[in-house]
């Protein structure tokens, strides 16, 4: 006999395996629906894509250059992010389209961490594997250790990533090798002096899918610029070291936007899940028995709407699934 006035998944422990949007978000539904979540993070922040490089006093985003919102439940999401200031509108020269460009404040991941409420988020932890007994799920990490007592898992990271957990597991997850990624050798750069080429964006000059100027954006300063490599030439130099493309994306940055200054500073970062090419074309993925899923933008859309509304999406579903005796 079930209290009726308990949340649906009151008394549960659920593990969420990455905290990029869908994760963060999956992760807040599933603690305000009564689950005691932990969340494990390889990196040492969160956002995944939507990543931001400290340098000095500034911050250069060097993943996912700005979000939309096109669904109404997004809109609305995207609507108290502005009003909280943890999003903020863009408007650069060069911009194309007519959906409002969004970016966070006063970084990309600024609106992601702003999900984390009422669960515990682990940093540098890498899980490396699921393990089912049928009573409750064990996290294996890469340092040795393993945490285990988990009702329910959720798995938020990119699909190839995502399946050398889930494989071991079967259907429905048999099917994420269907999705398909571009990578992105990134470049982050900043000059002695400013640079004005007429515009703050521009897209697809020669092999660079984009450029930007970082001070365009609200809140954002300094002299410093983004470049991204389109997948095709990403691919073509994936496994090529930093020291080697680095200097060739700066012959195409120069190229794209004149000739260039002193550096103050220069890195390039290479992203080998950049860009979803192939999604799998469902919200998310869950296991018969309603205990394990996976989502991301990689099932729905390459959009940041895509990814929250996946992670929310799973959530929904295993809140309906409603609850089960919490493992021991």
């Amino acid at each position: 006999m079930t209290d009726p006035d308990l949340p649906p998944l009151e008394g549960q422990r659920i593990a969420v395996v990455g905290a990029g949007i869908a994760g963060l978000t999956a992760a807040r539904k599933l603690a305000k629906a009564g689950a005691k979540v932990t969340v494990f993070e390889k990196s040492r922040g969160v956002g995944g894509r939507l990543a931001t490089r400290r340098v000095e006093d500034a911050g250069i985003d060097h993943g996912a250059q700005y979000v939309t919102a096109r669904e109404p439940a997004f809109k609305a999401f995207a609507a108290r992010a502005k009003a909280e200031g943890s999003l903020a509108a863009w408007t650069p020269r060069g911009k194309d389209g007519d959906d409002e460009w969004l970016v966070g404040m006063p970084r990309m991941s600024s609106f992601v961490a702003a999900l984390i409420d009422a669960f515990d988020v682990q940093h540098e932890k890498t899980v490396t594997a699921v393990r089912d007994d049928g009573a409750a799920f064990t996290l294996s990490l890469s340092d040795g250790s393993e945490v285990g007592g988990f009702n329910r898992v959720v798995v938020a990271i990119p699909g190839p990533q995502a399946f050398a957990l889930l494989e071991p597991h079967g259907a429905p997850f048999d099917r994420i090798p269907e999705v398909r990624f571009g990578p992105c050798w990134a470049l982050l750069v900043g000059f002695d002096q400013p640079v004005d080429p007429g515009f703050d964006v521009r897209r697809n000059v020669g092999a660079l899918a984009w450029v930007a100027a970082s001070a365009s954006k609200p809140g954002r300063t300094g002299t410093y610029w983004v470049a991204q490599a389109n997948p095709t030439w990403s691919a073509e130099h994936l496994e090529e070291t930093a020291d080697d493309v680095e200097p060739q994306l700066l012959e195409m940055l120069a190229e794209a936007i004149g000739p260039l200054p002193g550096r103050s500073f220069s890195a390039v970062h290479r992203w080998r899940y950049a860009l979803v090419e192939k999604p799998l074309g469902v919200a998310f993925l869950m296991s018969a028995d309603g205990r394990l899923g996976a989502c991301g933008d990689w099932l729905i859309a390459p959009r940041v709407e895509s990814a929250w509304a996946s992670g929310g999406g799973l959530a929904d579903a295993f809140i309906a699934r409603g609850r089960a005796t919490p493992a021991t």
